[in-house]
């Protein structure tokens, strides 16, 4: 997770709680807690998934998979990884609840 605030950005990494009054840190027996008024962004950085494409390969080629070059990518653990946004203090606060959308 990368959180960033006013000019500063920080990578924290687990053990960590998240609250709504902010985030708490918990490095080497101590606890830093980071407040919601200084938090500029929240990111959780994942991996880039495959594309339709690469899932069907995966699923339909068998051994033929081998002949793609996605295949290589993701067997050697060799992904791309993507920021994406959890938390935006300059966007307004929306406690709805959440809503999956059939696709």
């Amino acid at each position: 997770m990368v959180v960033t605030m006013i000019g500063k950005t920080y990578e924290v990494k687990p053990p960590y709680t998240v609250s709504d009054e902010g985030i708490t840190l918990y490095a080497s027996g101590k606890s830093t807690k980071i407040p919601k008024s200084e938090i500029a962004q929240v990111y959780d950085i994942v991996v880039k998934p495959l594309t339709d494409f690469g899932e069907y390969s995966l699923d339909e080629l068998g051994p033929m998979v081998i002949f793609d070059p996605d295949w290589y990518v993701w067997g050697l653990h060799l992904e791309h990884y993507v920021p994406v946004l959890l938390y935006d203090a300059s966007e307004s606060e929306d406690n709805s609840p959440v809503q999956c959308v059939p696709k």
